[in-house]
């Protein structure tokens, strides 16, 4: 049957003149709506049916509001409105007083489900009926129950009537004689002072403070004013800020006046309430100067008790310090004793809300210190006496409270305590003592739990004072000792409780110097921790067994070997139980692993035998193999190290102790070694690491027990097995513990080396594996290869056996290299020649240097000839040149020795070869990051030439080779020194193959980085002389080759010096030449046949690093000059000039010299020049002073305030189209500079929030936040979120102008997700900052007073796809915070 039929059956029912067939007509119709998504297009007759049902009052008519009530929360018509209410409110007027209550209920009824969109239409016709039967005697009450709903949901419609209806309510108040009239009209007139107007409620407010100190003290109307008040104070939010003097300084006045009464006290607890809301919800500066007074109301009413302290009892202050031993005869009397004083049963007393006084007072004190921290530590003493009086005397309701604020007070104490306050050093035993006999008295679990929270955060020293007695009080809540039964309600919390227990009991013996004490009590320990293990919920066992763990350690001696044989009976009966919870086993592995590290020497062989075997097993059989693992570390740490003098070199994952047992037997330290090698073959990356760490303690601290035939079969086996199973994700430790191995036992190394040699070729040749994995990889196999036993013909086989087996797989690999494997060769191959000793290392760079010589003659050779393949093959080696590697098949020159140099232009790879270049001149990433990025956005898709055939291959392997054994070398002045260089400089000036380039530049930095002042000429030569080639015609078509040469000899320059300034020495020899080099660079820089070179940010990146490295070596030289190249007309020079003054020092900090701030003004004064990208570097420079000079920044910021703020500004303002994001997209260079920009003025407020004018950045926001770029957007969010957290006041009072911006990111991320959604494609990251930016708008003072902020909340972040993503920023922000 369809909806349409359906609905139509229903009415028919609904108009049947049977009453119990309209019953069921309504309640088919209520479950049709609920159950129906669809518009009902005969609306106005369905609700006229309704509503002849519903005029008179009934069971009809409740189930009828009902249905009305759902078609209004799913949207009607604004016209049919008036239908439903006017009955109603027609009622008001009627005489009859059933029927004017009739009228009132299903108005109040109906008004909660009235949409926000038709407030105004509604309330046009609403206000004036209401108001009329307000002012009816007959039924005011109900009425103004009405009125309060109709103003709590329409009051900010109601603008027009405010006056009129707060001078109605204020006439009722000050008239009425009725209670509960005056109560309604209070809350009425509290709802509609949210919505009044600042001059309007600022004189409310005066109204009501002048009316309560006319009025007689403790009248009704005196009390009506004070709730009147109090009330208001709580609704209107954050603008209680302007009234927090006015406030407080007549609850100063009026508070201590109040009687002892029901009902005054009742005031006094709302006038604390309203006093605590005014200082959670307003700003620390709008209350600092009430401070005094909230302070002194506070503590005033935390001793507020009639019924309780006697004023004759000596202070805290003067009192005795009870002994241990006196708490102990209290606690063991019981009632009997001194604890009599202490009450518990206030809280039977129904009348006595004194409690509630005490517990809103010591709320507001809370509060008042959370945002006065300073004040606590100069109050200290006032308020430790005042709460350990009311410890002593507080009913179990206030208890918790009271734990909250002595919270707040741990750290001060701490501080107090040491400084030795003897004072403080009083109060808080005082405190103890009353906290031990509250805990004794006390039977509810819930103020015990907080009491024993409170305790563990307690400092150590003062509870040393009482450990008896608080272990007497622990045990009496464990069982088997336990006395008190529990009510029923508490059940659910006694296994928190007996957690919390044990967890106390852990804090409270962790000391040795506390056995003594504890003595008497180990039996009664051991025994409820039993109990706790054998039969208690996961979470009290975990707890127990670390207490268990604690009894361990305490025990670990001679004299308590009974004790302790019984503990480990007991562990191994639960350490063989299979049916336990996983968390339970692993704390039970734990505990086993804490005995046998402290007390394995007091078993019998036989035990600590099986206790290792049953730990071998658990590794191998069970699922707690981690934990297992760790065990076996912490016993192999614990015990006896034979000192080797070498020290572990990873760290380890677990807690390591002292030794405190003789060494283990070797068979032991045999089967944990064999247990853990078959381990080290798991697939679990985390088991593997922690296994690597347990292996190497093992060989560590015990190597004299291990004999060679357990390395030999077991240990070397199992590590080259793994290493020759790694494909990509390599352990973090697991070459240094391979290295630190191999270290032990040097005699193994060629075996080794054997093993995994070729494996390990093969690794280098996998680009995939991250960058750092692959340098530990190449450091230990250098180590492998390194001088062993000082034997040096064997370290020459070494290198010559790496050397052959590199070149041969570059031969063979049918040119599918990347320049990541060739790099990765060739820097294996280098690390294995500088890890040699001086005679082998000056032997094998000989030999290395002869191979690549070989193989550059041919590849110029085969430039010289004009590219014939025939020259290679036919071109014989020098007479005295004898190759190392064995002979190879026939080169087969194809590719680029055949194909014409323009089609080999064409051949692209799919990979992007400005990232391999990256990679390739950058032998670590902490040294460079050179990748190019040319500024026209059309050359980033092109990529570079492909490697297309083995010589190619070859040549870049010799190449690179060169300049990684040619760190710090000066190779100008080896005997083939001057040939390689000639090879060189013949590449570079004739080779066409960009990834040839690369590698010979790179090749001449390593080659003339021995002595830069020597190679100065040369180096000047390189970059001035390189001429376009005779090729030009065939090149990249978005480069000129010549630039190309250009820029890659810059990166190798650049890349030389980073390498010079590493050492002191090296830092010395380059002050001579700054100044020469500072010339040789600009001169490259204003050559005009390279100005499309330093277009690109690459090129002008490598020069401006170049140059900031000469000033950190001489500022005071170098910082004059830039000056002046400042003034020059070429913009490529002036932002190469402000890239070169953020560069850090030479120590890897970014100080400011002295220099750099005395010419600032000339380097600020480009933020107003006209280039784009120059105000864009000069904003970069603006982020890097602002992060570095925190002490004068707004002095050096000051003059240049007004351009940094128009950097903001796109450069025309773009209007929002169809209430998308704009549609016109800005020019690239604008929006980087719109990022620099607001990246800058983040960076200097979050160094100064004062820096700059708030209102002038939140006005750049919205259109930040409309822009197409998310970087701008991010940052715009950023800076929401520093406002909302910095200056909440001025961040809300902007919320209209950033609501939109923001509004139409949320839409326009919803339309473009809800189609990628039903894929189960994720876009998130695009949204986050934004959501980021809502959370801390979510969070201002007074958020729920802007409708349209909470309407957009409710309608679009809660709902729908934002609403997960929103959780998650949720979690992340308050990480944060």
């Amino acid at each position: 049957m369809s909806a349409s039929i359906t609905l139509n059956v229903i009415i028919s029912r609904l108009q049947d003149p049977d009453l119990m067939i309209n019953l069921q007509g309504f309640m088919e119709l209520k479950r049709f709506l609920t159950q129906t998504d669809l518009h009902i297009q005969d609306e106005e007759n369905l609700i006229a049916v309704i509503m002849k049902k519903c005029i008179e009052p009934g069971e009809v008519q409740a189930i009828g509001l009902e249905c009305l009530t759902i078609l209004m929360e799913q949207g009607i018509n604004e016209r049919n409105y008036h239908p439903i209410l006017k009955p109603f409110l027609d009622k008001l007027q009627l005489v009859n007083p059933d029927g004017r209550a009739n009228g009132i209920e299903a108005l109040r009824h109906l008004i909660a489900s009235i949409p926000s969109n038709v407030a105004r239409q509604v309330t046009s016709f609403m206000t004036e009926p209401i108001l009329q039967a307000t002012l009816s005697p007959q039924s005011q009450s109900t009425t103004l129950d009405l009125l309060s709903d109709y103003v709590h949901h329409f009051g900010a419609y109601l603008v027009a009537e405010h006056d009129t209806i707060t001078t109605l309510l204020r006439d009722i108040i000050m008239k009425t004689t009725q209670s509960s009239t005056r109560k309604r009209a209070n809350n009425t007139l509290s709802y509609l002072s949210q919505h009044l107007s600042d001059q309007s409620l600022q004189q409310l407010i005066s109204t009501t403070i002048d009316s309560i100190r006319k009025a007689k003290a403790s009248t009704p109307l005196f009390l009506s004013h004070l709730r009147l008040l109090s009330t208001i104070s709580i609704r209107i939010g954050t603008r209680a800020s302007t009234f927090v003097e006015d406030i407080t300084t007549l609850y100063e006045t009026i508070l201590p006046i109040l009687k002892d009464e029901t009902e005054e006290e009742e005031q006094r607890a709302s006038c604390l309430e309203s006093l605590n809301h005014i200082v959670e919800v307003c700003l620390t500066a709008d209350i600092t100067s009430s401070f005094q007074r909230i302070f002194g109301i506070c503590m005033t009413n935390i001793s507020y008790d009639p019924y309780g302290i006697d004023d004759d009892q000596p202070s805290p202050k003067s009192a005795r310090t009870l002994t241990d031993k006196e708490l102990m005869v209290i606690l063991d009397k019981g009632d009997d004793g001194d604890s009599s004083d202490f009450s518990d049963d206030l809280d039977d007393d129904s009348d006595d809300i004194s409690w509630l006084v005490r517990k809103l007072a010591l709320n507001c004190l809370c509060s008042l210190l959370k945002q006065f921290i300073a004040e606590l530590d100069r109050n200290l003493v006032q308020i430790l006496q005042v709460v350990t009086l009311r410890m002593k005397e507080e009913s179990e309701n206030g208890i918790v409270t009271i734990v909250d604020l002595l919270t707040l007070l741990i750290d001060p104490l701490r501080r107090a305590l040491q400084a030795q306050d003897e004072t403080i050093i009083r109060i808080a035993s005082t405190l103890l003592t009353n906290i031990a006999i509250r805990l004794h008295t006390i039977s509810a679990i819930p103020p015990r739990l907080s009491l024993l929270s409170l305790l563990l955060k307690f400092p150590a020293t003062l509870l040393a004072q009482y450990t008896q007695s608080f272990l007497f009080l622990a045990l009496s809540f464990l069982p088997p000792f336990e006395k008190q039964l529990q009510p029923r309600q508490y059940q659910s919390l006694i296994p928190q409780i007996h957690a919390l227990t044990f967890s106390f009991i852990s804090n409270l013996i962790d000391n040795p110097q506390t056995l003594e004490h504890i003595s008497p009590f180990i039996d009664k320990l051991v025994t409820a921790t039993k109990t706790a293990i054998s039969d208690s919920p996961p979470l009290v066992v975990v707890e127990a067994l670390s207490c268990l763990q604690c009894i361990i350690l305490m025990l670990s001696n001679e004299q308590h070997t009974n004790e302790l044989k019984g503990i480990f009976a007991f562990l191994m009966e639960q350490f063989t139980l299979v049916e336990r919870e996983s968390d339970i086993k692993n704390s039970i592995i734990s505990t086993v692993a804490v005995f046998a590290s402290h007390s394995l020497s007091l078993l019998p062989p036989s035990q600590s035998q099986s206790l290792i075997t049953q730990l071998s097993e658990k590794v191998l059989d069970s699922s707690q193999k981690l934990a297992t693992v760790d065990a076996i570390a912490m016993i192999i740490h614990s015990t006896s190290i034979n000192s080797t003098g070498i020290s572990c070199v990873i760290s380890t994952p677990f807690k390591v102790d002292p030794p405190t047992s003789p060494s283990m037997q070797p068979e032991l330290v045999h089967t944990l070694l064999k247990t853990l090698c078959v381990t080290l073959k798991q697939s679990d990356a985390i088991l593997v690491e922690h296994t690597l760490c347990a292996i190497d303690a093992c060989v560590l601290h015990h190597i004299k027990s291990i004999d060679e035939s357990i390395f030999e079969s077991v240990i070397i086996p199992a590590f080259t097995s793994q290493y020759n199973s790694i494909l990509g994700n390599i352990p973090l430790h697991f070459f240094s513990t391979f290295t630190h191995l191999l270290t032990l036992k040097p005699k193994f190394k060629t075996k080794v080396f054997e093993s995994i040699s070729k494996h390990t070729y093969r690794l280098l040749t996998i680009s995939t594996i991250p960058h750092l994995s692959v340098r530990e990889l190449i450091v230990f196999f250098a180590t492998l290869c390194s001088d062993s036993e000082n034997k040096t013909q064997a370290t020459v086989t070494f290198v010559d056996e790496v050397e052959q087996e590199i070149f041969r797989i570059v031969q063979e690999s049918e040119a599918d290299l990347s320049l990541v494997g060739l790099s990765n060769l060739a820097e294996c191959l280098g690390m294995v020649v500088r890890l040699n000793q001086s005679a082998t290392k000056a032997r094998t760079i000989s030999r290395v240097l002869e191979t690549c010589q070989q193989y550059l003659a041919e590849y110029a050779g085969w430039l010289t000839s004009g590219g014939s393949a025939d020259v290679i093959e036919k071109k014989r080696a020098p007479s005295n040149f004898t190759s190392p590697i064995r002979p190879t098949p026939t080169l087969k020159r194809t590719g680029d020795l055949t194909t014409p140099l323009v089609s080999r232009t064409r051949q692209r790879t799919p990979t992007s070869t400005k990232r391999q270049l990256m990679l390739l001149q950058s032998p670590s990433p902490s040294r460079l990051n050179m990748s190019r990025s040319p500024s026209n956005a059309d050359s980033d898709s092109k990529s570079p030439l492909q490697i297309t055939s083995q010589h190619d291959m070859t040549t870049i392997l010799s190449l690179i080779l060169i300049s990684v054994i040619g760190d710090g070398e000066d190779f100008t002045q080896n005997k083939d020194g001057p040939t390689i260089l000639s090879l060189l400089y013949t590449v570079l000036s004739d080779s066409q193959n960009e990834a040839i380039l690369s590698a010979a530049c790179r090749a001449l930095g390593g080659f003339l980085g021995g002595d830069v002042v020597k190679n100065l000429v040369i180096w000047e030569k390189l970059l001035k002389d390189v001429g376009p080639g005779e090729c030009e015609d065939k090149l990249k078509p978005f480069l000129p080759h010549h630039a190309l040469r250009t820029e890659l000899l810059l990166a190798a320059l650049q890349n030389m010096l980073l390498q010079k300034i590493e050492t002191p020495e090296s830092i010395k020899c380059l002050e001579g030449t700054s100044v020469p080099l500072f010339t040789i660079l600009f001169s490259i820089v204003q050559n005009p046949k390279n100005q499309d070179l330093f277009k690109m940010d690459a090129a002008r990146r490598s020069v401006s690093e170049s140059v900031g490295i000469l000033v950190s070596i001489q500022p005071h030289t170098i910082i004059p000059l830039l000056k002046l190249k400042s003034q020059v007309d070429d913009p490529s020079t002036k932002i190469i000039t402000l890239q070169s003054l953020v560069h850090p020092s030479l120590d890897g900090t970014s100080p400011i010299s002295d220099e750099l701030i005395a010419d600032l003004p000339s380097f600020f004064a480009l933020l107003s020049d006209t280039n784009e990208e120059v105000i864009r570097a000069a904003l970069l420079l603006v982020k890097h002073i602002a992060a570095n000079r925190k002490h004068d920044l707004k002095t050096l910021l000051q003059p240049i305030v007004p351009n940094l703020l128009s950097s903001l500004a796109p450069t025309s303002p773009s209007i929002p189209m169809d209430g998308q994001m704009y549609k016109k997209k800005e020019d690239r260079i604008v929006t980087l500079r719109r990022t620099a920009g607001f990246d800058a003025v983040l960076t200097i407020l979050q160094q100064d929030p004062n820096a700059l004018d708030a209102y002038s950045v939140i006005n750049t926001l919205p259109s930040a936040l409309d822009h197409h770029d998310d970087l701008l957007r991010s940052l715009a969010s950023s800076l929401i979120v520093f406002y909302a957290d910095n200056d909440p006041n001025r961040m809300y009072e902007s919320i209209p102008k950033i609501l939109d911006p923001i509004i139409r990111i949320v839409d326009k991320w919803m339309k473009d997700n809800t189609v990628h959604h039903s894929f189960g494609v994720s876009r998130s990251a695009d949204i986050r900052p934004t959501l980021m930016a809502v959370i801390a708008l979510k969070g201002l003072k007074g958020i729920e007073n802007c409708f349209p902020f909470v309407e957009f909340f409710r309608m679009k972040i809660m709902s729908g796809l934002v609403k997960p993503i929103y959780d998650d920023m949720l979690d992340i922000r308050a990480g944060l915070i």
